[in-house]
């Protein structure tokens, strides 16, 4: 993928997803109960979180580094087409396992990746 719009487009994927998990615990937190660090311990051992917070903001993390490092990536291995397909699995992981930010995730990669497929096609011609 010599044009990259498909990386600034799994970067703002990225950022969405971690803006939406971090919304939902910042709109969650009570600190008037308890300080923000037994906040944090109470919530990392809870399933829950994991799914509402944990896993989004991870995945958030891994489409945010996809987008800064995936050019290095793909000079690399030669072609960007894998990784935009190992992005579009884990949005569809992320459907499948948690739901909510994983149908937005899993349409807005399915996008990247056509952008990304027509754009190596035009770039064969």
């Amino acid at each position: 993928m010599r044009d990259r719009t498909a990386y600034l487009m799994i970067g703002i994927i990225g950022l969405t997803v971690i803006l939406v998990a971090g919304y939902s615990e910042w709109t969650s937190i009570d600190l008037s109960r308890h300080s923000l660090g037994e906040y944090v311990n109470q919530q990392l051992g809870i399933r829950a979180w994991w799914y509402t917070v944990g896993i989004p903001m991870l995945a958030g993390a891994f489409y945010v580094g996809i987008a800064v490092g995936g050019p290095a990536i793909e000079r690399k291995i030669g072609q960007g087409l894998p990784i935009v397909v190992a992005c579009l699995l884990l949005a569809v992981t992320l459907m499948l396992a948690i739901g909510g930010v994983g149908y937005y995730a899993t349409i807005a990669m399915g996008v990247v990746f056509a952008v990304a497929v027509v754009s190596r096609f035009r770039s064969r011609r």
